[in-house]
């Protein structure tokens, strides 16, 4: 072999091994590309129970929320109860009173009746009171009729009086009117009573109405509140 041919060679093997082989994959890269990792199945099992943790606390804060008002509404439907009871009572005691009340001014309008009737029959005695020794009780409220009754009757009382039985009769006519003016004022003193007490259960009425109404509101407010929650 000649000595050029063995250089020829030699220049070949050296271009040979200072090549370098071009990385195909590397050139069809993008440089500055981010790569998407798809989760694994533990790390999906971990987001799921974190998801599942966060709606359960959820539903324990409105279950708690719930209980809460439902106890609520429990006692403010039992308190509603109790008022609505009172409320109750002292309208059927009002009513009562008012029943007593138009019963005790017909019996008072009904006696004073038969008083003007009584006079009416008593006219004489009635007019000669003054010439007896009796009279009738301070105040008494039948003393207007009496003068009234004795200023129209023209009468000759001293002749009269002469006559015992007349004089007896006048005697009682005095009394009986006594007697009708305490029972007229016990009549009157017992519609004053009445009418208090109707008065004075009138403002409890209203008292426990107005507080009873309030918890109609509250109740229908908890109501709502809750089936807020609930749907």
């Amino acid at each position: 072999m000649s000595l050029k041919f063995v250089s020829i060679l030699m220049l070949i093997g050296a271009l040979l091994g200072c090549s370098t082989p071009t990385d195909i994959s590397d050139e069809s890269q993008t440089p500055n590309e981010t790569r998407t990792v798809p989760p694994t199945q533990s790390q999906e099992d971990t987001a799921a129970r974190a998801t599942a943790t966060a709606e359960r606390r959820i539903a324990d804060r409105k279950a708690e929320q719930i209980e809460t008002l439902q106890n609520q509404l429990a006692q403010v439907e039992e308190r509603h109860r109790d008022i609505a009871a009172r409320v109750s009572e002292k309208q059927n005691d009002i009513s009562s009173l008012r029943a007593r009340l138009v019963e005790t001014e017909n019996e008072m309008n009904a006696f004073e009746g038969q008083i003007q009737s009584y006079m009416s029959d008593n006219v004489m005695p009635i007019a000669c009171i003054g010439a007896t020794g009796v009279a009738l009780d301070e105040g008494n409220q039948f003393e207007s009729d009496v003068k009234e009754i004795a200023g129209a009757v023209t009468v000759l009382c001293a002749v009269s009086m002469l006559d015992g039985a007349f004089a007896t009769q006048v005697v009682n006519v005095v009394d009986a009117l006594n007697q009708a003016d305490i029972h007229s004022r016990n009549l009157i003193q017992k519609a004053e009573n009445i009418q208090d007490e109707i008065d004075e259960k009138s403002v409890s009425f209203s008292s426990d109405k107005a507080i009873m109404t309030e918890a109609d509101l509250k109740i229908q407010m908890l109501e709502s509140e809750i089936d807020e929650l609930i749907f």
